[in-house]
């Protein structure tokens, strides 16, 4: 950790620093979760919400074309929604109730708003 460490304070380009951090964050958060100690997930959140700032940083810099610091946030996202769902299932089922077949989620009636045309009185004919 500390040659990664040392390395990262090496680096001159801006969007490399944030990234690369992000990656040695990314790591260690990992590497605390597979020893599975006491304290160990605590760590692991800690150093991926850090992982996650440090993506977004390198996203503000990044170089026109690279989207390795915009993909690493879009899987971060989609882990951390997967394990949300994940742990809502196991608590109704883990209450008695019934995830049965999941499927898309029923589509949502959006008001109609003023921008839409909806809820505006009709002008009054011109003279």
């Amino acid at each position: 950790m500390a040659e990664a460490t040392n390395l990262l304070k090496q680096l001159k380009d801006p969007y490399q620093k944030k990234y690369y951090h992000g990656i040695v964050l990314e790591r260690q958060a990992k590497a605390a979760l597979s020893r599975r100690t006491p304290g160990s997930e605590h760590d692991a959140h800690e150093w991926l919400t850090e992982a996650m700032e440090a993506f977004e940083a390198a996203v503000a810099v990044r170089p026109a074309g690279n989207d390795d610091a915009i993909r690493a946030v879009s899987l971060y996202c989609e882990l951390l929604s997967g394990a949300v769902l994940d742990g809502i299932r196991a608590e109704i089922a883990a209450s008695g109730g019934d995830v049965g077949e999941l499927s898309e989620p029923p589509a949502e009636e959006v008001p109609a708003t003023e921008a839409d045309g909806a809820g505006a009185e009709a002008s009054p004919p011109a003279k």
